[in-house]
């Protein structure tokens, strides 16, 4: 059986929270603020508890104040992530602690910087253990 939800206290009423519906969490003071598509809500937690409850697939830490879901994640640099919010995209802080573990977590394609001048015209591909060379022509 997969949970895909948690049960959120608030006063003496226990609502569930569906894992989709959760944006991002933060701390103001020594609250924290489960930001949900349906709004927001105040709990007396501290962000550490809550992220015990999240699961680590699709929650990550990027903030010592905030922990967001990865499918949310739109675009990110080295100090600001953008994720899509209910209605727009929102910013949010990427601390350098926690920097390299978004990194690990999230599927990437990376592109080698530089000019294409620069680039050698041999190119050298590895294929099962074994090495091509393959000359690049230019017109």
């Amino acid at each position: 059986m997969k949970i895909d939800f948690v049960f959120v206290r608030t006063g003496d009423i226990y609502t569930q929270v569906r894992f989709d519906d959760i944006i991002y969490v933060k701390t103001e003071g020594d609250c924290c603020v489960l930001v949900t598509t349906v709004g927001s809500q105040r709990y007396i937690n501290s962000i550490r508890v809550i992220q015990r409850y999240l699961p680590p697939a699709r929650f990550v830490r990027t903030h010592r104040s905030y922990i967001i879901n990865v499918e949310r994640l739109v675009a990110f640099d080295r100090e600001w992530l953008e994720i899509q919010g209910t209605y727009k995209l929102e910013k949010l802080p990427l601390g350098y602690r926690y920097r390299n573990d978004l990194r690990r977590r999230v599927p990437m394609l990376i592109q080698k910087s530089g000019s294409f001048s620069r680039v050698k015209r041999k190119a050298v591909y590895q294929l099962e253990d074994e090495e091509f060379e393959i000359e690049m022509k230019t017109e």
